[in-house]
């Protein structure tokens, strides 16, 4: 069962490596502790469509 969540925030930090040490605490999880919400999961696409919109 996981032991971490991850929010939509720390998900954006992990997929732009900008925080040195959230991405070595990551790393030394195991993938079985970690997990996220289908809410996150979703939230980037949502975002990307949005500003598609806005810029046709």
């Amino acid at each position: 069962m996981p032991r971490y969540m991850l929010d939509a925030d720390t998900c954006s930090h992990v997929m732009k490596p900008s925080n040195d040490a959230l991405l070595k605490r990551l790393r030394e999880t195991p993938v079985s502790e970690v997990c996220i919400s289908v809410i996150t999961k979703a939230a980037p696409v949502r975002c990307r469509s949005v500003s598609v919109a806005a810029a046709g």
